[in-house]
């Protein structure tokens, strides 16, 4: 990762010079290839996204756990874990477009929809792998699954607020 004195793509001040990286950026003006401030927010959005929706899913088994037992802990964790992975999987895309991106605009965001593609596949097969072969409870597994979307979609919605892209 390089990094230089640069003004953010993210900040609002014109002129404030930062220690950034280069990248290239969705924003409501369209694409723009810029630099991002690298103790911005937005640095740390993901990961602290992640935490969020692991101390969820805790929650979440822990309370299937008192409710229902074992077993619908145990589909709470599968339904969690689905979630966590999910996420994962988008970070890892979201990565790999940014580096196409600094090369060809196109590739990268075939390498977004490629992987939305393979998100929703990935999903649909867990959640039916956990009904159908492992007989897992759905309402529990679903529900924590279901959980951990809302708080991603939340929190990601909360950070880019804050970071006013």
């Amino acid at each position: 990762m390089r990094s230089l004195r640069s003004r953010c793509l993210i900040c609002t001040e014109p002129g404030h010079l930062v220690d950034a990286k280069r990248v290239t950026l969705y924003t409501r003006r369209g694409l723009e290839d810029g630099w991002i401030a690298l103790e911005h927010p937005v640095n740390y959005m993901r990961k602290a996204i992640f935490l969020i929706q692991t101390g969820l899913v805790s929650i979440g088994v822990g309370l299937a756990i008192l409710i229902a037992g074992t077993g619908s802990g145990v589909a709470a964790l599968y339904g969690g874990a689905t979630a966590l992975v999910n996420t994962w999987m988008l970070d890892h895309r979201v990565d790999r477009a940014n580096h196409a991106m600094e090369y060809d605009t196109q590739r990268g965001l075939i390498i977004l929809y490629v992987g939305a593609v393979v998100r929703f596949v990935f999903v649909l097969a867990a959640l039916a792998v956990g009904m159908g072969v492992l007989r897992l409870s759905p309402l529990p597994m679903v529900g924590n699954f279901v959980g951990a979307q809302m708080v991603f979609m939340l929190a990601s919605a909360t950070f880019g607020r804050r970071a006013k892209i």
